[in-house]
């Protein structure tokens, strides 16, 4: 399992992108063995922060209420 951050459209620019689909996509998340790090609920950023099986982020992906899936991981400025 790899780390991923899952961020999601605002609900006025797709109508499933709402807080339940977030929270219905988290559970699955957990039920296949993954783990939720971290939710963001903020006006600028709905989503979550996961482990998860790269198939079911392939299917996020795929989700057209979701924005992007991208790896989580350390942020470095030189």
């Amino acid at each position: 399992m790899n780390a991923y951050i899952v961020a999601f459209k605002k609900p006025e620019d797709h109508p499933t992108a709402t807080d339940d689909h977030i929270s219905e996509l988290s559970k699955r998340v957990e039920h296949q063995g993954g783990e939720i790090k971290h939710v963001y609920s903020s006006r600028t950023m709905r989503g979550f922060a996961a482990t998860m099986p790269d198939a079911l982020k392939d299917e996020f992906e795929a989700n057209p209420a979701i924005k992007y899936v991208e790896p989580d991981g350390p942020v470095t400025t030189q």
